[in-house]
C-alpha cells in the first residue's frame, strides 16, 4: 500500500496540483521554492555545479520522514531531488512518474534509478527504457457539471505547444474550415534548434501561433463544449496522452494521429479518427451523430484514483 503519499510537482497551486489535494488520498507540494527571475537564473548556474542543491527545495524537505510514498510528478532538474530522498528518508517509497515523453524529461543517473521505481505513461519508453507503465489521468470534477459557455463552442478544439507540430496543424485547420466546420486551434509559439536556440516564424506562421499559454481552466471550458479533441503527437511519442483522457472524461470524440491507439481496449472507430488512416472523410466523422459516447468502465480505468491504485499493485523496492 501506498500509506501516507506526498507528491511532489512543478506549482502545488495549479489546476491538477489543486484537483489531487481535492480527493484526500495525497498530499501536494511543489518541488522547488519559488524563486524571482534572478535567483532562477542562481538556480540554473549552481546545477551545472558539484554540491547540495536542497537549498532550492520547498517546505517539504523538513518534512519528508512522514511520508511512507513520495511520488515525483514529471518536473525536475535533475538526480538530486531523488538522492535527496533516498538519504534523508531511506524508508520512504520513492516513485517518479513521467508525464511527458523520455525524451522530453531530465534524465535520473544510474545511481538514482537504482533508488527508485520509475514510471511512464509511455508503452514504448517503457519497453524501450525498462520502465514500468501507468496511464495518464483526469479527475470526476465538478467542472463538469458547471455551466457552459457558447463562445468557447467549436467542431475541433486543439491546444498544445508547436513542438514541430506547427505545419500539421495549419493545414488541418484550412481543410476543416473549407468544409464549413468551426476549428479553435491555440497553439503556443515555441521553436528551436537542436542547440536551444529560437527560430524565427515566417509572417503566415507568426499571425497562426499565440505568444502565451491558454490556462488550463480555459481548456477545460473549451473541452466542454467542443464536439472533437484533437490529439496531434510529438514526434517519437506514443502512449495515451492528456487529451484522450480528457476525451473521455468529457465524453467527446477524438481525432488523433496516433495509431497506435489502436491497440488500446478502449478504441472505437465510433468515437476515434485516425488521421492518415481513415477512408472516410474527416468532416463525416465530425458531424456523424453515431457517436457512442465512452464507456463508463474506461473513463474510470484513467481516473486519478486508479493511477494511485497502479502503484499500489506495482511491486515496491
Amino acid at each position: 500500500m501506498l500509506g501516507k503519499t506526498l507528491v511532489l510537482t512543478a506549482d502545488s497551486t495549479d489546476w491538477t496540483s489543486r484537483q489531487m489535494m481535492l480527493t484526500g488520498l495525497v498530499t501536494v507540494d511543489r518541488i522547488y521554492r519559488p524563486v524571482t527571475k534572478l535567483q532562477k537564473k542562481l538556480r540554473s548556474l549552481h546545477y551545472h555545479l558539484n554540491g547540495d542543491k536542497s537549498f532550492w527545495y520547498a517546505d517539504w524537505k523538513m518534512r519528508i520522514k512522514e511520508y511512507n510514498t513520495v511520488i515525483l510528478y514529471d518536473s525536475f532538474l535533475g538526480s538530486d531531488v531523488a538522492e535527496f530522498i533516498e538519504k534523508e528518508a531511506p524508508e520512504t517509497r520513492l516513485i517518479v512518474f513521467y508525464a511527458n515523453p523520455w525524451f522530453n524529461n531530465y534524465y535520473l543517473s544510474d545511481e538514482a534509478r537504482r533508488k527508485c521505481e520509475i514510471w511512464s505513461f509511455d508503452l514504448d519508453d517503457c519497453k524501450k527504457y525498462g520502465l514500468k507503465y501507468n496511464h495518464n489521468f483526469f479527475f470526476y470534477n465538478p467542472v463538469l457539471e458547471t455551466k457552459t459557455n457558447p463562445n468557447y463552442a467549436s467542431d475541433v478544439f486543439f491546444v498544445g505547444k508547436d513542438k514541430r507540430r506547427l505545419q500539421v496543424l495549419m493545414k488541418l485547420e484550412t481543410e476543416i474550415r473549407q468544409e464549413g466546420l468551426k476549428p479553435f486551434f491555440y497553439v503556443k509559439g515555441e521553436r528551436r534548434d537542436v542547440f536551444g536556440k529560437k527560430i524565427k516564424y515566417t509572417s503566415q506562421e507568426k499571425a497562426f501561433v499565440q505568444k502565451s499559454n491558454l490556462t488550463y481552466e480555459s481548456v477545460l471550458e473549451y473541452n466542454k463544449v467542443t464536439k472533437c479533441i484533437l490529439e496531434i503527437m510529438q514526434p517519437g511519442q506514443t502512449g495515451v496522452t492528456l487529451r484522450t483522457v480528457e476525451a473521455m472524461f468529457f465524453n467527446k470524440k477524438l481525432i488523433t494521429d496516433n495509431l497506435a491507439i489502436m491497440q488500446y481496449d478502449f478504441y472505437s472507430p465510433k468515437n476515434i479518427y485516425i488521421l492518415n488512416h481513415e477512408s472516410r472523410k474527416l468532416s463525416d466523422f465530425i458531424q456523424d451523430n453515431e457517436f457512442s459516447g465512452w464507456d463508463p468502465k474506461f473513463i474510470k480505468s484513467y481516473s486519478f484514483e486508479h493511477w494511485l491504485q497502479v502503484f499500489n499493485a506495482g511491486n515496491s523496492r
